[in-house]
C-alpha cells in the first residue's frame, strides 16, 4: 500500500495515553518544592478541528507535517510515522501552559510562556510507551524562577551556573528507545530511527527556549 492522505479530523484523540499528565506528572516529582498533580484522563484530546497529512510507505504512515495541538493544558507538536500494524513512531514536544506550571507549582511558579518538554512515542497504538522523556531542563528553568534556594535542592547543592554550558548545558541524555520493543520491519527500524532523530533535535530546541526565558 502507498500513496497519500489529506483531510482533517474533527473532536479526534489519541487513546492511547494523556500526554500532558505524562509530561506534567514526573516534572512535578522533580521539583524540591510541594507541587499539585493534574490526574489524568487516558486519552489526549487532538482539538476541534486538526489538519493531517499522511504519505503511505513500506507499511508506515508518515505525517508530512507534524500535528500541531492547542490545549488549556499544553501545545503538543508531534511528527513521525504510525505503521499499519499500530506500531507508533513518533516524537515532538509537550509544552506545558504557564497557567499548567502555575498548578503544577501550587501557584508558586508563573513562567512568562510556555515550558516545552521533549519525548517521543513508541510501541502499539493502543499501548504507548513514552521514551526519551528528560524533564531535567523544564525542572531546573522551573526551580530557577521559584528562586534560587529551590534550584540548589534540586541539584544537590552544586554551584548554581558552573559546569559545561552553564545551567542548563547538558541538560539533555533523556533514555532515548530504552526499555521500547525493537521494530520488526526495515521501514518500522526507518521509522524509529528517524523519530529518535526528531526527539533528539526537538530536546535540543526546547534547551534554547528555556535558556531564552533568562535572556540567555
Amino acid at each position: 500500500m502507498d500513496g497519500k492522505i489529506d483531510g482533517n479530523l474533527k473532536n479526534g484523540a489519541f487513546l492511547g495515553a494523556d500526554l500532558v499528565s505524562e509530561v506534567a506528572g514526573p516534572l512535578a516529582k522533580a521539583l524540591p518544592f510541594a507541587t499539585k498533580g493534574l490526574g489524568g484522563t487516558g486519552r489526549t484530546p487532538l482539538g476541534d478541528n486538526i489538519g493531517i497529512a499522511l504519505t503511505v510507505e513500506n507499511g508506515m504512515a508518515k505525517l508530512t507535517k507534524p500535528l500541531d495541538i492547542k490545549l488549556p493544558e499544553a501545545d503538543i507538536n508531534l511528527g513521525g510515522s504510525v505503521g499499519l500494524s499500530g506500531t507508533l513512531a513518533l516524537a515532538g514536544t509537550v509544552a506545558l501552559t504557564p497557567q499548567t506550571i502555575k498548578t503544577l507549582t501550587g501557584g508558586k511558579v508563573m513562567p512568562p510562556e510556555a515550558i516545552p518538554v521533549a519525548l517521543g512515542l513508541g510501541g502499539s497504538a493502543w499501548a504507548p510507551q513514552i521514551t526519551g522523556l528528560d524533564i531535567r531542563p523544564a525542572a531546573l528553568s522551573i526551580a530557577k524562577l521559584a528562586g534560587t534556594s529551590a534550584l540548589k535542592g534540586l541539584l544537590g547543592g552544586a554551584d548554581i551556573g558552573k559546569g559545561p554550558g552553564g545551567l542548563l548545558g547538558g541538560a539533555l541524555g533523556g533514555s532515548g528507545g530504552s526499555g521500547a520493543p525493537q521494530p520488526g520491519t526495515e521501514g518500522e527500524q526507518k521509522a524509529q530511527g528517524d523519530a529518535e532523530k526528531m526527539r533528539q533535535q526537538a530536546a535540543e530546541d526546547a534547551v534554547k527556549r528555556l535558556q531564552g526565558l533568562f535572556g540567555k
